[in-house]
């Protein structure tokens, strides 16, 4: 739902990200323009999708699931 995607002020370089908790956060300060915040979101949707769907071990203790994910993109 809307409450999981969130558009913020990054501190970091990256254009956004997926966390299991909280969702996908858009970084509003390195997306500056429509094809980019369209990609990035297509791109952490994959993660929530993969999260749900397979059960994806993001505490990086199977380092093949987060490769995985990296790939089906």
């Amino acid at each position: 739902g809307k409450h999981n995607i969130r558009c913020r002020r990054c501190e970091t370089g990256m254009q956004g990200g997926f966390d299991a908790k909280y969702g996908i956060k858009l970084c509003a300060n390195y997306l500056d323009s429509k094809s980019k915040v369209e990609d990035t979101m297509a791109h952490e949707m994959v993660h929530a999708y993969d999260h749900l769907r397979f059960k994806v071990d993001w505490d990086a203790k199977d380092l093949r699931h987060v490769a995985c994910t990296e790939a089906s993109i």
